[in-house]
């Protein structure tokens, strides 16, 4: 019999949770990324994170914990956007499970979404630029909001002029890395 392996208690544990997103209709390169929000007051957490849909995507985190995710829809090549899941709240786990779409996106068609969310999505984008994390900062950020405005603005009923004032918002917040 082997001997099983000591235990070792410091903190070298990875801890990741399970962000993967299915959402009908999202091309890579062509939508914008889904964005989470990811909160835990404990850990003092709050950051925005960017990634693909449609595949598995584990995030670390610091501790072991329940973290709070939200999320900001992706608007896709034609401007339809989606709805998203209502604030979860996600427990870390030690290792990837690496093949989970724990969340889903409902597509909602381009002439279904009004202006005011697509608004709403340029103006969320602008903030997790602030506040994102390497996958929103510096050319990133921008190429994030570029492509949500491109994409915004490809909806026939987005509002062009107030799409294109919240995106010179969100990238005056792109912090440029040093």
């Amino acid at each position: 019999k082997e001997p099983t392996p000591i235990e070792q208690t410091e903190k070298q544990e990875q801890h990741v949770i399970q962000l993967g997103a299915k959402a009908d209709g999202w091309v890579k390169g062509e939508s914008s990324p889904v964005i989470a929000h990811i909160m835990n007051k404990e850990e003092k957490v709050d950051y925005y994170h960017a990634y693909d849909a449609n595949e598995p995507h584990a995030l670390d985190v610091p501790a072991e914990g329940e973290y709070e995710v939200s999320f900001i829809s992706p608007v896709d090549k034609d401007g339809s956007i989606y709805e998203v899941p209502k604030t979860a709240k996600v427990k870390s786990e030690v290792e990837d499970k690496g093949d989970e779409l724990p969340f889903e996106f409902k597509p909602i068609a381009a002439d279904k979404a009004d202006a005011d969310a697509l608004n709403a999505i340029v103006k969320s984008v602008g903030d997790a630029v602030k506040k994102g994390d390497e996958t929103l900062t510096g050319a990133n950020g921008t190429k994030v909001i570029e492509l949500v405005k491109e994409n915004a603005k490809a909806n026939p009923n987005a509002d062009k002029d107030k799409v294109d004032e919240e995106s010179q918002k969100a990238e005056e917040g792109v912090t440029v890395q040093p």
